[in-house]
């Protein structure tokens, strides 16, 4: 199993085109938000743009190398505070960066046929990394997964990525969802 840092490195060296990632957990519970949930529910205007700023400047320079980083992630609906933050503060400003990101709104239609339920990356179509999380969505470790996967995580790829929405219009149009139109 790699641990976070391990876990880095690897995308780093196995990601030249293209790197999917798919969601399947409501909460995740990682270090990667700084204190910025904290912070979105006490009512702050924006992320910390020290923190958030670096991540947005590697998603551009990607892009600017030609790396195609895109994403689904399967929402239940309604939306709890951690996946309005995620939207607002995370895939609002990842998606100006760059990173193609859909959701799977789980309100609107069931968990599709043939999709995995668990989270993992497909880097540059040829390798899977499988994550693991504990129940209360802490990450415990990934691991690279063999070539004799790969057909069954392409095909988890594309049912996810056809099932899901575009995230920009998928967000505008739940304005009742959005921090600034929730009574306090």
């Amino acid at each position: 199993m790699l641990n976070i840092p391990e876990l880095q490195e690897y995308l780093q060296a196995h990601t030249r085109k293209t790197q999917f990632r798919f969601d399947a957990l409501e909460v995740y519970n990682v270090p990667t938000t700084g204190n910025d949930l904290e912070r979105y529910l006490a009512g702050e205007p924006e992320p910390d743009m020290d923190r958030k700023g670096r991540w947005l400047d590697k998603l551009r320079d990607e892009q600017a190398r030609g790396l195609y980083r895109y994403k689904v992630w399967a929402v239940p609906t309604p939306l709890i505070d951690r996946t309005r933050f995620a939207c607002e503060w995370g895939y609002a400003y990842n998606v100006k960066a760059g990173e193609d990101i859909r959701i799977l709104d789980l309100g609107k239609k069931p968990w599709p046929e043939g999709l995995l339920r668990h989270d993992f990356y497909l880097l540059d179509d040829e390798q899977v990394v499988r994550m693991h999380y504990d129940d209360e969505g802490h990450f415990v470790g990934a691991e690279v997964l063999g070539d004799e996967v790969l057909p069954k995580y392409r095909e988890a790829r594309d049912i996810a990525w056809a099932a899901a929405e575009p995230f920009e219009p998928w967000w505008a149009a739940r304005p009742e969802e959005h921090r600034a139109n929730r009574a306090s």
